[in-house]
């Protein structure tokens, strides 16, 4: 009894080792198809994430290349309707002629007569200029005020010495040339307030003769805004005689637009021939606008023309 009981004893523990090792098996591999079943889940779901962000991408590239496509279309329409119009202006546009015209006939005018004069980028920098080399010590004159901004730089610039701006503020008392009718330029209230200046209202004609009267002495400055012939043949007339040597004019319409010869130019060459003993310089322009500077360099001889 005593070695059949061992033998038992010894089969039951082997066969318990057996049962285990194959609970153990089957437990692994139950454990196993687990893991491969949920590897294989999330693979799925990555897949299926990817392809819809990849399908999403490829929508909105497709939305895109449309979008390019249509911006290119329209760039290329507004290029091609830019060319038609610069080539319409170019054989029609009677605006266009005449402001070729000027900017032609206003360079040969700065070859033939002001190869030494100084071309500067902005009317602030000629009007800075003449202020610069006008002498000081005498009077400064505007005549077309309007909202005082240039007044203001005269008068800042000389602070010492009496500034006037003189101005109807009822616009242009005629015609100018096209887009510049009678009245244009009365949008102004009244006259503005600038500081170190003084201004004189009403026509030049009818405020200058008593205005001079009454301020005897040299005009070191005289800035001509007046843009027609005859308010600038008015202002030149009348103040002339007190313009001499180290006196500067500075013109703000003298050339490089439409009809230019006719005005302010016209204006100057007219008070120069009236006056042979005068002598002058071109001191600067506007290379792409309408200013001119002038220094006077001797005086008119003349019974009368002293200052």
């Amino acid at each position: 009894m005593g070695l059949r009981a061992a033998l038992s004893a010894r089969l039951a523990h082997a066969a318990g080792r057996l049962m285990r090792g194959a609970v153990g098996d089957a437990v692994a591999a139950a454990m196993a198809e687990r893991r491969s079943e949920r590897d294989a889940a999330i693979v799925a779901q990555v897949r299926r994430g990817y392809g819809e962000l990849s399908a999403q991408l490829d929508r909105e590239l497709a939305e895109l290349r449309s979008d390019i496509g249509e911006q290119v279309r329209a760039e290329a329409d507004r290029a091609v309707a830019e060319i038609r119009a610069a080539e319409l202006r170019g054989r029609r546009d009677l605006a266009a002629a005449g402001e070729r015209d000027a900017a032609a006939t206003s360079a040969r005018f700065v070859h033939d007569e002001m190869a030494d004069a100084v071309a500067l980028p902005t009317p602030v920098a000629t009007l800075e200029h003449a202020l610069a080399i006008a002498s000081k010590g005498g009077m400064a004159l505007e005549f077309g005020v309007y909202t005082g901004r240039t007044l203001a730089m005269i008068a800042a610039s000389r602070p010492d010495d009496a500034v006037y701006g003189f101005d109807s503020f009822a616009g242009l008392p005629e015609t100018w040339r096209p887009g510049f009718p009678v009245g244009v330029f009365d949008d102004i209230a009244g006259p503005p307030e600038v500081s170190g200046a003084e201004i004189v209202v009403g026509l030049f004609d009818e405020t200058l003769p008593g205005f001079l009267a009454a301020h005897p002495g040299p005009v070191d400055l005289l800035h001509i805004d007046s843009d027609l012939h005859s308010s600038a043949a008015t202002v030149l007339a009348h103040v002339g005689p007190r313009l001499g040597p180290g006196s500067v004019v500075v013109f703000d319409e003298f050339f490089n637009y439409p009809g230019w010869e006719d005005h302010e130019a016209r204006a100057w060459r007219d008070h120069v021939a009236a006056h042979p003993g005068l002598t002058f310089r071109y001191e600067a322009y506007t290379i792409d606008n309408e200013q001119v500077v002038v220094r006077i360099t001797g005086e008119d001889r003349r019974p009368g023309a002293a200052r």
